[in-house]
Order: structure tokens, then C-alpha cells, then sequence
């Protein structure tokens, strides 16, 4: 396992739903979730447990209240990854970054990963931080080599979620939190960047600090006291690992607390909390401190010793008056007023080129992106020209979500539609965005257009010549009379919208024509001409684009991997024998031609031949269950999945075509329902059970198997098609290995004939028969029977066999 997330939580009913829902919702699973109820009061425990019922990878465990220090230092006992990442409950972590640290982790292996973060508050947009040193992104670092690094990933600068820490190394150098205190995660950090010789600081913004009023950080009260303990702490740990001297400038800053107390020590304890700071104080820490810290410490220094506030408030208005005052203060501010001439200047030249190099100059033109556009919080603009021809309506024509980086130009020739682009994505320089139709052009969420990208949602004028002879006129007319497109004839032009799904990657220069969709998570080189559909997580190239290959991921989804091998030339042959094919109907036509199912209604007729009903079990896009329903029988299919060509939606299709183009009243025999077999709640029993590769499926096959006999009718017969059957451990890995989709999903499996039959009588039920490989076309098809048997059996991975099963009581 590679990571353990630890997240304490005390009162976190409001909170902690989205904090674990930005774990459990990554694109990578290979953690899990320790969630240490510190106690709390509200329905924080119920909320937990209902997430730790429905998710295996949650763990919830519960103490009276100790505080985050005893919740962390007793997750650190109970985890069990590689890496362990401290999440507060009222924070989150942004979305799919977990497969990229996870990737460097793997690479980097190093002992810290310091995390890089964003300031998020109510109704203001996120600020990122600025505690990431630009020289230091992207580096292995050891903390200890230099103390202005030292200072940036430690001490006052990295509470415990900036740091996924490797576990092993927590351990051996027994680093936990101080209990019973606030302030805990200064020693934490300390001791692990002391320890530490291999620290990764990564640029990339991972995690939200959540500001809010309330926050144990933010109260000024009597808790402030507690870090007069923690500094002691900290100034052990510099003096055990011999570094005291080294890191001069950062100790002194737990000598003389000056920052600690201007943020955290409310007024009315501040005289206490220097009485205090002045009995720990030794003579010789105060030189040492005046010595290595700025005047700022140097000035806390006599306020500490003489136990007065007002001192410290002296030296700042003295050190603000010299500053402002002094000519060095001078030459600072006029470098301000000259700073700020010049912004403006620049920022009026800006606009006068536009206006100047503008296309045209009309009633539509919107250079500002004041009139025609809304964009939400955080959107950066760059320069921008929205041209609105023809039909011009004062509304959002564009339409951007929030933290987008947007610039470009964006035309609407007829005066429809609109352009919707989401969040926390980016339209490059010179791109150029052209809609016409009212459907509009929609931009997902996370996309990138790199430079000079075209989206284009017509083909502009006719094909045919005689219909466009005219076109180029009748366009210079309205440019001559100030009334742009105003003459131009849309009738006869072909428009589609264009569609571009979340996590998109255009490369530069690329062309994107009407009617395309760009799944989500797809790639396209750069100067592609993109014609067609891009399915999801594909990379295309080209012109016009075709498939290169899949894109890089850790893990898919079953239905993820269906869709994107549709557009691989490769698999094609593999997706059809699998019925698998995007054509369900044309599936559905080789697979009632096929010998596998002339065999398979044989098998019916001869085992039950005075059935009617059908239960298929895990029947994907309902290839089998239309079959069978255009026989005559009346079939349920129970398919967990609700996918469009492995799941219901695609067998509700599918059976509609059917009942259009084959039998009109198929419809009323197919019964269609997105439920696993556990789950699935039957109106009666079923003449036939059918599973065409599925028990190997099975989480629990006996338990599957135990539902599958409760479901069969008196004269019931179970069917349990191609099977994937193994010899032994050493056959089944052969298997694995070779399985076209296991290497992406990782969701295969197979069994021994024996332990299929195993299966079958621990489930209450009797083999009736079982057919090898090579004896029924129900296993062999494709092949021929003459091809079947000159095959070695040996040879073939995971061969199918089916088994035909009654209860044991009707037998």
C-alpha cells in the first residue's frame, strides 16, 4: 500500500464529508483512510461510519478526547502504507493529484514529499502559497545543508499535511506529536527535517488550506501559552541532533518568539506571556539570539527581559518611521510611484493596439470581456476579443468557471449560441474559437488549449460551388455597409457543437472541426486536424488525427477501457469476438449467426424445454438477452453497470433498435435492470439462469451461487458459459499475463474445472454437465469444430468451459 492518509476529527459534521470524499474520489486507490474521532460530540461518528461501511479502504477508530497531537501520534501506529499523509478535516485535498505524487514517490523514493498548497476561504478566491521557493520546485533537497532551506520546509512553514512523510522512517527515528498541547506540529516537522536527508519539494498545488475564523489557529486565547512548552522542545531537538549553532538563525526564532506573539498572543495575555518567556530565558540564550536574528528579535529580546509589551510596540513604530522616512525609504517610494505610471501606460497602450489591430470595429466588438463575458472567481484574462456578428444580444456569450486562464478570440458569426468553458482551465494565446449554431461550443473542466488552437463548429460556406458563388460578395457587402455576416446565407452550411470532456490536452496549432467530442482525459498532438470523436483517454494525432495509443494511467475501469480501445485498429478484432464492439447491434447480428448461440438454444431446448423465463446475469450491453428475448423467451437482464456499451444504457439501445428493425415486439420480453447479482431483487423465480463469463467474477463465488440457486424455478437450470478454466497456479498466471484487459484493469481471474464444481455443490446445486474446450461450439467459436480439435488444449490460456447446474432438490 502506498499511502495512508491520517485525519483526525473533532465536531467535524460539516466538514469531514468533503474531506474524505477529495480522497476516496482521486483517480488512484492504493491507500487507505485511518479517521481518528477525537471525541467529538456531534454526528461526526455516524458520518464516519457510514463511510467506513460503504468503502473498505476507510478505517475509523475513536478516542475521548486528547487532541490532533495523540490522534495523529495513534494513526501513525495504525498505518499500514509505505507513505503517511496527515489531512486536518476541515482541509481537502485537490482533485487527481494523487496519481501524480504517487508517481513521484515511486521515482524519487525519497523520505519527505513537501506538499505545496492553496489558501481557500468563503466567497474569495483561492490564493496559492508562496512558501514553495521557486529555486527549490522540482528538487531533492537535504534540510540541513542550508539553513535558509531549513527555514522553508520546516519550523514555521510546514504544518504536518505539507509533509507525506515515509512511515518506515517516522518509526526509526520515533518522531510522533507532543499530546496534550497545541502548537504539536512544530516539533513533529522539526524532528522529521533533521532526521531527514532526502526531501522532494513539489511546485504543484495539492492540498486547500481552508481559512476559517474559528480555526484552532486563528484563536488568540490562552491556548498560546502552550507554545512556551513546544518552544523548549524545539530548541532540543536543535541541540540533540547537534545543530544549534548551524541552523543560528532559525533557533533564534524559538529563543525570542517574536512572530509567534504579534499573531497569536492576544492582547490581554501578552504581559503573562512575556513574564513567562522571561523565566525560561537564559542570559546567554538571549545574546545568542540577539546576535543571529534581524532586529526584529534583537528588539522582542529587551521586551522579553523587561517583561514590558510597550518595548516591542516602540521599536515598530520607530523601525516604520526610519523606514519611511530615511533615504532609502524615499528611494523605495518613488520606485512605487514610477512602478505604478508605468503599469498604467503599458496597460493603455494594451488596449489602444487592440483596438487598432482589432479585425474589425463594430456594434459587437468586446475587447474588454466586460460586455459579453462572465467569468467566475479567480479567472485570469488575458488579452481578449469576443466578436458577436449579426443577432447581437446583451448576455454572456462566453461563459468561464473559475480559476481559468483565458485568452484568445471568440466569434459568434450569427449572433448564437455560446462557449462554456469550466473550471481550472486555460485557452492559449492566438486561439481562436468560432461558433454559429445554438448548441454552442462546450469546454470541460482542467483543459488545456495550447497556442493558437481553432475550434471551428461549420464548414463555413457549402461544399457545392454553385450554392457559394456568391458568398465572398455577399460578405464584402455587409463589411462595406458596417453590418458583418449580415448578408451571408447559413441555411445551406453544415453546423454541429463541439464538445471537449474534463482533462482534455490540446497541442498547439490543432484544428478542431463541427460535431467533434474530445472525451475526457484524451491527448492531441500538436497540428492535428481533429475530424472525428476522440474516445476517453485516448492519444490522437494527425492530419486528420487518428489514434497513437492510449493515454498513461494507473488504473482504468472496466468501462473506461471498453470505450477507449474502440478507437485502437488493434483490439478491434479482439472487442468483436468479445461482442464488446461499440455496434451492439451489429454484435447482436454475428452472435445470433454464431454457432456458440445455434448450441447454446440447443442446450436450453434440450435441458429445459418447456422454459419462458430468463434471468442473464451480467449480460453487459444485452447482446445475450436480445437473442434470446427475439427467440421468444422473456429475459431479465441484472448488469451492474450503467455504461452505453457494456451496461444497461446500452442494452436499453440496443433492444430498441431491435424492436425497430428486427421484431416489434421484443421489447415487451426484455426486462432490463442495473443491479449486481446481490443486490438484484428477483419478482419471481427463472426457468434458466444464464452467465456467460461472469462467475469468475464473482467477489464470492459460492455466495453468487447460493443467490443463482434461489433464483431457479422447480425444473430450473443454471448455465455457466465460458468460463475461464486454469490447470494451476503456474497456468494461471500465464493466463493473467496474457489477458488482453488485465493489464489495465487488473480485474481478471480464473479457476480450476474443479473448483467451478466445488462452486456449484457448495451452493446447493448439481452439476448436471460439464463441457471442456473442445466439446461444444458453446466454448470453441469462433473456431470450427475441425480447427477445435487439432488445438492443443494445453496452449490455449484460460480456455473456456461451461457448466450446466440443477438444484440438487429437482434433481
Amino acid at each position: 500500500m502506498k499511502i495512508s492518509f491520517i485525519v483526525p476529527a473533532y465536531n467535524a459534521q460539516d466538514c469531514i464529508e468533503k474531506c474524505l470524499f477529495s480522497i476516496l474520489e482521486q483517480p488512484f486507490s492504493d491507500f487507505e483512510v485511518i479517521v481518528i474521532n477525537d471525541g467529538s460530540t456531534d454526528s461526526t461518528q455516524s458520518i464516519l461510519n457510514s463511510f467506513a461501511s460503504k468503502d473498505d479502504r476507510v478505517r475509523v477508530f475513536s478516542q475521548e478526547n486528547a487532541g490532533q497531537g495523540a490522534a495523529r501520534t495513534f494513526g501513525i501506529a495504525q498505518a499500514r502504507g509505505e507513505y503517511i499523509w496527515f489531512v486536518d478535516s476541515d482541509d481537502w485535498i485537490l482533485p487527481s493529484v494523487l496519481s501524480r505524487l504517487s508517481r513521484i514517490l515511486e521515482q524519487q523514493v525519497p523520505d519527505v514529499l513537501l506538499v505545496n498548497f492553496e489558501f481557500v476561504y468563503d466567497g474569495h478566491p483561492a490564493v496559492p502559497s508562496s512558501l514553495v521557493p521557486s529555486h527549490l520546485s522540482g528538487t531533492i533537497i537535504n534540510p540541513t545543508d542550508d539553513v535558509s532551506v531549513f527555514a522553508a520546509v520546516s519550523c514555521w512553514n510546514t504544518p504536518p499535511w505539507r509533509l507525506i512523510s515515509k512511515r518506515v522512517h517516522l518509526l526509526e527515528h520515533g518522531i510522533t506529536f507532543a499530546q496534550g498541547v497545541f502548537y504539536e506540529d512544530h516539533p513533529f516537522a522539526i524532528h522529521l527535517m533533521l532526521t531527514a536527508n532526502k526531501v522532494y519539494v513539489d511546485g504543484g498545488i495539492s492540498y486547500a488550506y481552508y481559512q476559517r475564523a474559528t480555526s484552532t489557529t486563528k484563536t488568540n486565547d490562552q491556548k498560546a501559552f502552550d507554545f512556551l512548552t513546544i518552544r523548549k522542545q524545539c530548541l532540543e531537538l536543535f541541540k540533540r541532533f547537534g545543530q544549534y549553532d548551524a541552523l543560528a538563525p532559525v533557533v533564534s526564532t524559538y529563543i525570542l518568539p517574536v512572530n509567534f506573539y504579534q499573531a497569536h498572543v492576544a492582547e490581554e495575555y501578552r504581559h503573562a506571556f512575556l513574564s513567562r518567556l522571561k523565566v525560561d530565558l537564559e542570559p546567554t540564550d538571549v545574546d545568542f539570539a540577539r546576535k543571529h536574528g534581524d532586529w526584529v528579535v534583537q528588539a522582542f529580546g529587551e521586551a522579553a527581559q523587561a517583561g514590558d509589551p510597550a518595548l516591542i510596540e516602540k521599536a515598530y513604530k520607530l523601525h516604520a518611521f526610519r523606514n519611511r522616512y530615511s533615504p532609502a525609504g524615499a528611494k523605495r517610494f518613488l520606485q512605487r510611484v514610477r512602478a505604478a505610471l508605468s503599469h498604467r501606460i503599458m496597460v493603455k497602450i494594451v488596449r489602444l493596439k487592440q483596438i487598432i489591430l482589432s479585425r474589425q470595429s463594430h456594434a459587437g466588438v468586446d475587447t474588454s470581456g466586460r460586455r459579453f463575458l462572465q467569468a467566475g472567481e479567480g479567472v485570469r484574462l488575458e488579452p481578449l476579443y469576443i466578436d458577436v456578428r449579426v443577432k447581437i444580444e446583451d448576455r454572456p456569450y462566453v461563459t468561464v468557471g473559475d480559476y481559468s486562464h483565458i485568452g484568445g478570440t471568440f466569434v459568434f458569426e450569427r449572433g448564437l449560441g455560446s462557449i462554456t468553458i469550466g473550471s481550472k482551465s486555460s485557452i492559449g494565446g492566438g486561439c481562436k474559437i468560432i461558433c454559429t449554431q445554438e448548441q454552442g461550443i462546450h469546454i470541460g473542466d482542467n483543459v488545456m488549449l495550447s497556442w493558437d488552437c481553432t475550434l471551428m463548429d461549420s464548414d463555413a460556406h457549402s461544399l457545392n460551388p454553385d450554392v457559394r458563388a456568391n458568398d465572398a460578395y455577399d460578405w464584402k457587402v455587409g463589411v462595406d455597409a458596417n453590418r458583418m455576416g449580415a448578408y451571408k446565407d447559413w441555411s445551406q452550411v453544415a453546423c454541429a457543437p463541439i464538445h471537449i470532456e474534463d482533462n482534455v490536452w490540446i497541442g498547439f496549432e490543432t484544428a478542431i472541426l463541427k460535431g467533434v467530442r474530445i472525451g475526457k482525459g484524451a491527448v492531441i498532438g500538436a497540428r492535428s486536424m481533429v475530424t472525428k470523436n476522440v474516445p476517453d483517454y485516448c492519444i490522437f494525432a494527425g492530419s486528420p488525427a487518428r489514434f497513437v495509443s492510449l493515454v498513461p494511467r494507473e488504473h482504468w475501469e472496466w468501462e473506461e477501457i471498453i470505450h477507449a480501445l474502440q478507437a485502437d485498429p488493434s483490439s478491434r478484432q479482439m472487442l468483436e469476438d468479445s461482442y464488446l464492439s461499440s455496434d451492439l447491434f451489429a454484435s447482436l447480428l454475428r452472435f445470433r449467426d454464431s454457432e456458440e448461440f445455434r448450441s447454446t438454444l440447443a442446450e436450453i431446448k434440450k435441458r429445459a424445454p418447456e422454459a419462458k423465463t430468463i434471468l442473464d446475469i451480467g449480460g453487459a450491453g444485452g447482446v445475450m438477452s436480445v437473442a434470446l428475448a427475439l427467440e421468444g423467451y422473456h429475459v431479465t437482464l441484472a448488469e451492474p453497470s450503467g455504461d452505453t456499451i457494456a451496461g444497461v444504457q446500452g442494452a436499453r439501445n440496443l433492444s430498441q433498435v431491435a424492436n425497430e428493425l428486427l421484431d416489434s415486439t421484443v421489447m415487451t420480453r426484455v426486462d432490463i435492470r442495473q443491479a449486481t447479482i446481490e443486490q438484484f431483487q428477483p419478482t419471481g423465480t427463472y426457468d434458466i439462469v444464464y452467465c456467460r463469463q461472469v462467475v469468475h467474477h464473482f467477489h464470492d463465488p459460492v455466495m453468487a451461487l447460493k443467490k443463482v440457486s434461489s433464483l431457479l424455478s422447480e425444473k430450473g437450470v443454471a448455465m455457466f458459459v465460458r468460463e475461464h478454466v486454469i490447470f494451476d497456479d503456474e497456468d494461471k498466471e500465464r493466463f493473467l499475463e496474457g489477458h488482453a484487459l488485465q493489464k489495465y484493469t487488473g480485474g481478471e481471474n480464473a479457476y480450476t474445472a474443479e473448483e467451478y464444481c466445488a462452486f456449484i455443490e457448495a451452493a446447493g446445486m448439481r452439476l448436471a454437465k460439464q463441457y471442456a474446450f473442445k466439446e461444444s461450439p458453446i466454448n470453441f467459436y469462433p473456431h470450427s469444430q475441425e480447427a477445435a480439435l487439432l488445438l492443443d488444449e494445453s496452449s490455449i490460456s484460460g480456455r473456456p468451459y461451461s457448466f450446466i447446474a440443477v438444484n440438487k432438490e429437482s434433481a
